[in-house]
């Protein structure tokens, strides 16, 4: 439900999945827009690890 009102609102960006596998099956009534997988090569090359205090 809340992930809705903020779509509704336009406050959601995108919830990320380990993977497919243990991707809830309440987010798949979702449009493709609004979540992605972290195993895509895709989304890792968008996360960096930053060292902690910089």
């Amino acid at each position: 439900m809340l992930v809705d009102f903020l779509i509704e609102e336009d406050r959601f960006e995108k919830i990320l999945f380990p993977n497919k596998k243990f991707a809830s099956s309440l987010y798949k009534k979702l449009p493709t827009k609004y979540y992605d997988f972290l195993g895509k090569k895709e989304v890792k090359a968008k996360i960096k690890r930053v060292p902690l205090g910089n």
